[in-house]
């Protein structure tokens, strides 16, 4: 940190360079609290707290210092401000209780509260296409995503099938997805897909039989989250692929039958486990009975939003 400037006004310069313009909108609307999403969001809620005395609470949708490589300047950074936000902050919310487990043991505060990122469940179950059909959805579709484990798997499934992978494509990574599927022979199995608006998601997804979530667990946060794509295939009712990660299992452990886990990279065992579904349509059907009713029971926005109710109705009347 630099030397005369105060550690909170560094945080903003750093985190969040147009603090000032968000300064004078929080002027502008005096809220009760402010709640800080990213690492941008923590710096400028520290800089408000300072500046206008409105208190704020955390959101960890990710565990912000193990998002890159372990000894990188930017976890180091990420430290920093985490150690000072959750020092301060009147709440601490996390999208995984993993995220919680880590925070508690590297930071030391106790007083978490789970929030999934959830997404409403089905009423009811989509239309069942005849063919088994697979499905895989991100903002973008690139390198290290798991892409490659599934095309590969797939490359061996003696049965036809369908795979979509839904997302905006990178251009730098166009040439080499192109030529895992030509290597695999399944040229005519996959589609590609644009991002749709995230209200779609959850009706797209419901086209299909298998939602996969695949992350292979590069860096300590990816061990620790808990991908959104688990959430809306659960609420969808598709059976769920998932990498063994320490978020992933936890929603295994909590939600059983609802899918299966496989080590990132052990083709061989994500693609027995797709045959099996292929070859047991009963099993994979009670499968997906499974997941829907685990988004109903154990996954539901509808659970998650009552406790976060509560939380800001705390912090607000302290």
């Amino acid at each position: 940190m630099l030397a005369g400037k105060n550690d909170t006004i560094q945080f903003a310069d750093a985190f969040a360079p147009w603090h000032e313009e968000a300064l004078a909108y929080v002027q502008k609307i005096h809220p009760d609290l402010v709640i800080a999403h990213t690492p941008a969001g923590m710096a400028l809620a520290l800089w408000i707290q300072e500046r206008l005395g409105v208190p704020f609470g955390i959101d960890l949708e990710d565990f912000h210092c193990g998002e890159q490589s372990e000894r990188s300047r930017q976890n180091h950074l990420h430290t920093l401000l985490m150690r000072r936000g959750l020092a301060q902050a009147r709440y601490v919310t996390a999208s995984s209780p993993p995220i919680i487990e880590e925070t508690r043991k590297r930071f030391g505060r106790s007083d978490f509260t789970s929030i999934l990122n959830a997404y409403e469940p089905s009423v009811s179950p989509g239309e069942d296409p005849s063919l088994f059909s697979m499905f895989w959805v991100s903002q973008t579709l690139g390198p290290n995503r798991g892409l490659e484990d599934v095309i590969r798997a797939c490359g061996r499934l003696e049965e036809p099938f369908s795979l979509v992978l839904q997302g905006r494509l990178l251009p730098s990574y166009q040439r080499a997805l192109k030529g895992l599927i030509v290597s695999a022979g399944i040229q005519d199995r996959v589609t590609l897909e644009p991002w749709c608006a995230s209200d779609d998601l959850p009706t797209v997804a419901r086209r299909h039989h298998v939602g996969l979530a695949l992350e292979p667990g590069s860096n300590e946060n990816s061990r620790l989250c808990i991908s959104n794509k688990i959430l809306l295939y659960a609420a969808s009712g598709l059976a769920i692929v998932a990498s063994h990660t320490r978020g992933h299992e936890w929603v295994f452990r909590n939600a059983p039958g609802i899918g299966f886990l496989y080590a990132p990279g052990n083709v061989d065992e994500l693609a027995e486990g797709l045959q099996h579904w292929m070859n047991h349509r009963d099993a994979l059907q009670a499968v997906r009975e499974r997941a829907r009713r685990a988004a109903h029971e154990v996954l539901s926005w509808e659970r998650q939003s009552a406790k976060f109710l509560d939380l800001i109705q705390q912090a607000v009347s302290k």
